[in-house]
């Protein structure tokens, strides 16, 4: 629904709380997933920062007694950094990867999901409902929620307020300014 006709009808309230209803148990699952995805990353960093801590001390001790040269020192640090950012980037692209299956799978559980009733609405057979009716509205006074006041439909003099047929199998569509 369009935000401007929730707040004309004052149901900002209701919907939020059907809304935050209707996300409480995604809510539960991602705090879960949230702490493991946390404790993965932290992991994670430990072990970059963590070698490249173990890579400057031994460098460090080898430079100073003379077994590595610097230039040496300094093509084994990259080396490492590159490789441990190329992980990191693999990492990630299995995390997408998981996600586009995980969507995909939800797709496919909604588009082969059971009817409740077993009729194929594009079949001759099952039954079909008939539904015939109409729909009036006489003399109606209408104002907007938010601005009680201010009457869109009224009755003035003569002229009662909105008044509406709508015979079966008709469509109808208000329009203009709002």
């Amino acid at each position: 629904a369009d935000i401007v006709l929730l707040q004309a009808y004052g149901l900002q309230g209701d919907v939020s709380t059907q809304y935050s209803i209707a996300l409480e148990p995604d809510v539960q699952f991602k705090k879960k997933q949230a702490g493991y995805s946390g404790l993965a990353f932290g992991i994670s960093q430990f072990a970059v920062f963590g070698t490249f801590s173990l890579i400057f001390y031994i460098g460090l001790r080898l430079m100073i007694s003379g077994k590595l040269e610097f230039t040496d020192f300094f093509v084994a640090l990259l080396s490492v950094m590159f490789s441990s950012f190329g992980a990191g980037q693999s990492g990630a692209d299995f995390s997408a990867g998981r996600k586009g299956l995980e969507a995909a799978a939800r797709l496919f559980e909604l588009s082969d999901g059971i009817t409740d009733d077993g009729d194929d609405p594009l079949s001759d057979r099952g039954s079909k409902p008939n539904i015939e009716g109409k729909v009036c509205f006489k003399n109606c006074e209408f104002a907007y929620p938010t601005r009680p006041t201010t009457k869109i439909y009224y009755k003035h003099g003569d002229r009662g307020g909105f008044s509406l047929d709508i015979d079966s199998r008709q469509s109808i569509a208000f329009t203009g300014r709002s």
